[in-house]
């Protein structure tokens, strides 16, 4: 058998409180394995959670303070060590102590004293499928977010394959001038182009505890729920992942033309991204033949109709009133309307994105202050007093794209008040 170099030998804790039996089974291993030691659980739980975790653990139970049943608990309880193989090496030999060692998550139990060619083809064994478990992982990782593919490999689905109701938040964005680049580009180039664009826009998404549900031509789709976000702030991963996109942008826009290797009449790209939260139905959906793991239902929807929307108001981000509250102190808004959407009996109050929490402000001084004045006058019907108010805001920043659109709409709803009025606007499907 060809000899790993010690970089790519994988590496195995051996946790056990008596020295003897440490050295016993790193004398054993270290011919074909980079071998770290313990003498306690708490020191096994250090390494195990340190920046180079091992790719596999021999654990054994009976250890003073914290026995080898509450580290492997805590090492299933931690996404990030959930995955290692535990294999208890025990001098605990009762049929009922191995069964609840197996419960407790181990791939297996090896009695002591050890037998020396008996454990290292146990361990081989384990380390093969552990090995072959993770090139599943990082090959299928490239098209399905790398924590379903581990989720489906490892059999822990979480009742997702029948689908389950709970609260997501959804994000849908969109490349800006993309049609005008593919008119410009050669097939392999528009290809090139694109894959970079999603690899810059993909990270902050992931960054941010978010899994990307697919690429449709040159838009994105990904959501925000447990397992994957914790469910307190999942709203305000999202938001922070979208800030951090934005913020990506702009590095993106400079390095376009070498991209595309154009000089002149260089489309200016931007991103249009919709946010909404509320329930929908998270699981395994399609045939027998092929299957996504995907979310559905009216928040999805939403989510895509504020994408689009931003082509209507100017603006880059929008997200409704759940995800707002949902975020709460972590991001800076302005409201800019209540859409009335199909699916919704009440009106949707959405909101601009303006950035993180304190971060710099994107908006001209006093702009907030005076849109949400005029908005005010708006949804009470008092359409010339608006005006007024919107043309300060004009006034304030000439450029600003919901002001343009709620002053339009000020003239045509004087020109043609409607018979009822309850300060929404109904949003076209998109």
């Amino acid at each position: 058998r060809d000899r790993m170099t010690d970089a790519t030998r994988p590496t195995i804790l051996v946790v056990d409180d008596t020295p003897a039996n440490v050295t016993l089974m790193s004398g054993l291993l270290q011919q074909e394995y980079t071998v770290k030691a313990a003498t306690n659980g708490e020191r096994a739980l250090k390494i195990a959670f340190g920046e180079q975790p091992p790719d596999l653990i021999l654990l054994d139970i009976v250890m003073p303070e914290m026995d080898g049943y509450e580290v492997c608990r805590q090492l299933k309880a931690n996404p990030a060590t959930a995955q290692i193989p535990v294999i208890f090496l025990t001098a605990k030999s009762d049929s009922e102590d191995e069964a609840l060692g197996l419960a407790m998550g181990a791939v297996d139990y090896i009695t002591k004293p050890v037998s020396p060619a008996i454990a290292m083809a146990r361990i081989g064994t384990q380390m093969s499928l552990y090995r072959h478990k993770q090139r599943i992982k990082e090959t299928f990782g490239q098209y399905v977010d790398p924590r379903i593919v581990e989720n489906l490999i490892s059999g822990r689905t979480e009742g997702a394959p029948a689908g389950e109701k709970q609260v997501v938040t959804v994000y849908f964005s969109d490349l800006v001038a993309f049609t005008a680049l593919a008119e410009l580009l050669s097939p392999a180039g528009l290809v090139g182009f694109i894959n970079e664009y999603f690899a810059v826009m993909s990270e902050p998404i992931r960054a941010h505890n978010g899994v990307i549900d697919k690429y449709i031509g040159d838009s994105i789709m990904a959501f925000w729920s447990p397992p994957f976000s914790p469910a307190a702030t999942q709203a305000a991963d999202a938001c922070l992942a979208v800030a951090a996109q934005l913020d990506a942008l702009e590095a993106f826009r400079a390095r376009v033309p070498d991209l595309v290797g154009l000089r002149k009449g260089v489309p200016n790209v931007g991103m249009r991204i919709g946010l909404a939260s509320g329930d929908a139905i998270v699981g395994s959906i399609g045939s027998k033949t092929s299957r996504s793991f995907t979310v559905m239902g009216d928040t999805v929807n939403l989510g895509s109709r504020l994408e689009g929307a931003n082509k209507v108001y100017g603006t880059r981000v929008l997200l409704d009133e759940t995800t707002r509250e949902m975020a709460g102190e972590a991001i800076r808004v302005r409201e800019i309307d209540s859409l009335s959407v199909v699916g919704k009996t009440e009106p949707v109050a959405v909101f601009e994105l303006l950035g993180a929490a304190g971060s710099p402000d994107p908006l001209p001084e006093g702009l907030v202050e005076a849109y949400a004045r005029g908005l005010a006058l708006y949804r009470d019907g008092n359409w010339r007093e608006a005006q007024k108010a919107f043309a300060t805001c004009l006034g304030i920043a000439p450029d600003d794209g919901p002001t343009k659109t709620l002053l339009a709409r000020c003239w045509a709803l004087l020109r043609d008040p409607p018979e009822r009025w309850d300060g929404s606007w109904q949003l076209a499907s998109k």
